[in-house]
């Protein structure tokens, strides 16, 4: 099922991510680098669990909040892909430690959800 395809935001919920703070003025930049360079790499989502939405943001949650809150797009690239919650929780651990920083709190909490796991 991994391929990239166009989805509705409205259909997409963050997932479970670390990151529980997004700065504004941030989300805004990266917003006006996308619409001025376009999206560099689609999100990554698998199927929801939720009940609510149909995907649910695995990687990506800073450009799919800059494309859906800031620029008000309806669609936006995504990986979809079949992963277990194990799975989901390692690609959101590399990057959101490879991305712009989680705070210390986050960085201890994510890695402290890992442990736990």
């Amino acid at each position: 099922m991994d391929r990239v395809q166009n989805l509705n935001v409205v259909e997409i919920c963050p997932g479970n991510n670390d990151r529980k703070q997004f700065d504004a003025n941030q989300l805004h930049d990266l917003a006006m680098s996308i619409q001025a360079n376009g999206l560099a790499q689609p999100i990554t989502v698998r199927p929801a669990k939720d009940g609510e939405h149909r995907w649910e943001v695995v990687a990506g949650e800073r450009r799919f909040r800059a494309i859906s809150q800031v620029l008000k797009h309806e669609t936006i690239p995504a990986l979809v892909r079949e992963l277990s919650d194990e799975e989901a929780s390692a690609i959101m651990l590399v990057e959101n430690t490879g991305r712009a920083d989680l705070n210390p709190i986050e960085q201890s909490n994510a890695f402290q959800t890992r442990v736990d796991l």
